[in-house]
């Protein structure tokens, strides 16, 4: 999801926006370039990046070891059943995250959202 920007923003400007809004959930850096938000170990979203024009917020797993459980849960069980099983116990979570997360900082920072399927044209 992107939210449209008007004025230049970094990411410790925006980690420190959402602790304060959400303080259930833990906040940190992978990298210089990704905030990751986290709800539990399974459930959370990342804001990529510092672009310019707007903000990328997607669902996903705070933990690379939830990243790397899920990997091997598909060697193990093959394709179909874990995806099953991420997209009606986690992904709505993820998503409910991610919404939370986007509505906020349309509010601070514009009015226009973008859902992942759409172009923002710098």
């Amino acid at each position: 999801m992107k939210v449209k920007v008007e004025n230049p923003y970094t990411l410790i400007e925006i980690k420190s926006k959402l602790e304060e809004h959400f303080p259930e959930y833990k906040m940190s850096f992978r990298g210089t370039k990704m905030l990751i938000i986290a709800e539990t170990n399974f459930v959370g979203a990342s804001i990529l990046g510092e672009k310019k024009g707007f903000i990328r917020i997607i669902e996903g797993f705070p933990t690379i070891g939830a990243q790397m459980l899920f990997v091997l849960s598909i060697f193990l069980f093959g394709i179909l059943i874990p995806f099953l099983i991420w997209h009606f116990t986690v992904l709505r979570k993820q998503k409910l995250v991610r919404d939370k997360v986007s509505e906020f900082l349309r509010q601070e920072y514009s009015n226009e959202v973008f859902s992942s399927s759409q172009e923002v044209l710098d």
